[in-house]
Parts: C-alpha cells; structure tokens; sequence
C-alpha cells in the first residue's frame, strides 16, 4: 500500500505513467484522495506503445509484491494535481537494502525523462 505520513492508501489507480490517484486512509472513516503528478518527469502519452510500456512498468512497481511507499510532495502545478516523489522504501524489486525512486527508476528505465 502507498504511505503518506504513516498511513496506508485505500486506493492507488493509476491514470498514465506519470500520474496516480491516492485515496489515504486518514482513520475515523476520513478519506483524503489526491492526484499525485510525478514530480520533475515526463512520460510518453498513453495512445502511444511507449506510453503503454511506460504505464506496464509502474504498475509492475506500484504493485509488485507487498509494496510500501513514501510520498514526497513538493506543492501543487497548474492543474491542480499534486507534484511528488513515489518513493518505494520496501526490500523488493531487485533492490534489497535501498530505497527506489519510482521517478528517477522510470527515467533510468527510458520509460519517461526528466524536464
């Protein structure tokens, strides 16, 4: 489940390869949902065969395995949405001991690039 200050997501759907919709639990039945832009990158837009690679590749990252994310916000851009950091802190995907940034994996990965 993704995190934002300890607590867990309800929900994660992902609308492109570079932006999710969070839906956080805050408990007392208070659920805060947010569209997060993934900060600093760009992905290929989803009517394009990159744009569905790049899409594949975070939902293998967003849902492989039990996964647990933190959620760097940095404020919001001209849409509204939420730009932030996907940082996977859990001990899978390949690397044991660290913590991945879903951004900077997709950009390495040449699923998306930085702007």
């Amino acid at each position: 489940a993704l995190c934002a200050a300890g607590r867990s997501a309800a929900e994660v759907r992902i609308v492109d390869a570079d932006t999710v919709w969070v839906t956080v639990d805050l408990d007392f039945g208070c659920l805060f949902s947010a569209e997060l832009r993934l900060a600093r990158i760009n992905a290929p837009e989803m009517n394009t065969p990159e744009g569905e690679r790049a899409r594949q590749e975070l939902v293998r990252l967003l849902y492989e395995g039990p996964a647990t994310f933190e959620i760097d916000v940095y404020g919001r851009e001209k849409y509204g949405r939420y730009l932030a950091d996907l940082i996977r802190t859990d001990k899978s995907v390949g690397h044991v001991g660290a913590v991945l940034n879903v951004n900077d994996w997709l950009v390495s990965g040449g699923f998306a690039k930085y702007v």
